[in-house]
């Protein structure tokens, strides 16, 4: 069980510093909890849970249209992006912050199961 809150959620995604619906957070984070693998996350799980929250509200800002960012543009300034992420992992490569969840992901050491 992950001690993540929403006063941390505000200081990793700060758009959602004035965050307070605590009952959809409560919901998230149940959910997001299910996605990260506290024995695979050790000392770094209120981060993914979190992480994954982010990613889990940025979403749904969108309204149902889903699908990777592509490309911003903002007046003449155009950005466009490749996608790198393995097929699994396209959804979470779609948010700025579930691309840092990946990021976390690869940083852990994953120990080998050896059967006797």
């Amino acid at each position: 069980m992950s001690s993540a809150d929403i006063t941390l959620l505000g200081q990793i995604a700060p758009e959602y510093i004035s965050f307070s619906d605590t009952t959809r957070f409560n919901v998230l984070k149940g959910i997001a909890e299910g996605f990260v693998d506290e024995t695979l996350f050790v000392g770094k799980v209120d981060y993914a849970v979190t992480l994954m929250i982010a990613h889990m509200l940025k979403i749904g800002e969108r309204a149902g249209s889903g699908g990777s960012v592509e490309s911003e543009k903002v007046d003449k300034l155009k950005r466009e992006y490749t996608p790198t992420a393995t097929k699994s992992d396209q959804e979470l490569a779609a948010t700025s912050y579930g691309q840092e969840y990946l990021r976390c992901r690869k940083s852990v050491i994953i120990k080998p199961i050896i059967w006797d």
